[in-house]
C-alpha cells in the first residue's frame, strides 16, 4: 500500500541522510566546490546534498519501478520466467567457473 511505501522510503531517507560514510563523502566530494571564504558557504554545501539527495532519489526510484514493471511481466509469462531463469543460472555458472579458474 502507499503508506508502506511512504513508510519505507522515508526510512531510507533518513538512512541514508545520518550514515556517516555518506556524510563523509558530501564533506570531501563537496568541499572542493565551495568557497569557504563565503559567508554562508555551508548553505552552499547544504545546496549541493539536497540536489545530489534529489537525483539520487529520482534515479533509484526509476530502478525500482522498471524492476517492479519486469517483475510483473515475468510473474505472467511462464515462458518468459523460464527463460530468465536459465539465464541467470547460466551466468552464476559462467562466473563460478570464473572464479574457480582465477589464479592469485
Amino acid at each position: 500500500s502507499s503508506a508502506d511505501t511512504g513508510g519505507i522510503i522515508g526510512r531510507g531517507m533518513l538512512v541514508t541522510l545520518l550514515n556517516p560514510k555518506t556524510l563523509l563523502f558530501y564533506i570531501s566530494f563537496f568541499a572542493q566546490f565551495i568557497n569557504v571564504q563565503a559567508e554562508h558557504s555551508w548553505m552552499a554545501f547544504i545546496i549541493l546534498a539536497a540536489v545530489m539527495f534529489a537525483i539520487t532519489l529520482v534515479y533509484f526510484g526509476f530502478l525500482v519501478f522498471c524492476g517492479s514493471y519486469l517483475l510483473s511481466r515475468l510473474k505472467g509469462n511462464r515462458r518468459l520466467s523460464a527463460i530468465g531463469n536459465a539465464l541467470v543460472g547460466m551466468f552464476f555458472i559462467g562466473f563460478a567457473a570464473r572464479l574457480a579458474s582465477a589464479t592469485s
